[in-house]
């Protein structure tokens, strides 16, 4: 009972939440929380793993856009 992962058991209820009442200011928030950890580990995961220290430009790419795409959903609310 000790190893079950509450956030991400959470954060998938979050995301069908989402996506079944069609809430997008719910993903812009989902979306800002994904991207935080990210950016401050200097890893992300999209298809691949990219790090900031071999690949800065795509990380950097990757996460503004990830960033931007938050922003406009949390604006739609």
């Amino acid at each position: 009972m000790n190893n079950i992962k509450w956030r991400a058991l959470s954060g998938t209820a979050a995301v069908l939440v989402a996506c079944w009442f069609q809430i997008m200011w719910l993903w812009g928030l989902i979306i800002l929380l994904l991207v935080i950890p990210d950016i401050r580990s200097g890893h992300t995961h999209f298809f691949e793993p990219v790090s900031r220290r071999d690949n800065p430009k795509t990380f950097w790419f990757i996460n503004i856009t990830w960033l931007v795409l938050a922003v406009g959903l949390l604006l739609l609310w």
